[in-house]
């Protein structure tokens, strides 16, 4: 009974500390453009939030020009690094953001490839000929 107990609590706590994280968005100003796990997002105000209780690896990033929406999923949250940042990789082509620093923890993004548009014109420029 005692075991039975422990463990409800131990789910209780983790359960909280899920929502706790999810109902603390972070808002940021990012000017410029960027990429989190092959999104391009704009310049502009973001809201980060967490958006499933369940998964609190799933994060949305909202806003920028236009309103963009991305949905992701980052690598497992590092408690070992708390703070309230943004780490960006710059490749020549883009800022890509490898890393959200929050007061629970720290979130990895993978480097998704993007497709830069140039590309995909001469890729389909050269199929055309065949």
């Amino acid at each position: 009974m005692r075991r039975i107990v422990l463990t409800v609590m131990v789910m209780a706590l983790l359960a909280s500390a899920t929502i706790a994280h999810a109902a603390s968005p972070v808002k940021v100003t990012i000017p410029f453009d960027f990429v989190v796990q092959g999104h391009v997002m704009p310049a502009g105000d973001y809201t980060i939030r967490n958006t499933n209780i369940y998964d609190p690896n799933a994060v949305q990033f909202d806003g920028g020009l236009g309103g963009k929406i991305a949905n992701t999923i980052a690598g497992p949250l590092d408690l070992g690094q708390v703070g309230e940042k943004l780490i960006f990789e710059n490749t020549g082509e883009n800022r890509v953001l490898k890393s959200l620093v929050t007061p629970s923890g720290t979130f990895s993004f993978a480097n998704v490839a993007v497709k830069s548009a140039k590309r995909e014109r001469a890729v389909s420029a050269a199929g055309a000929g065949n």
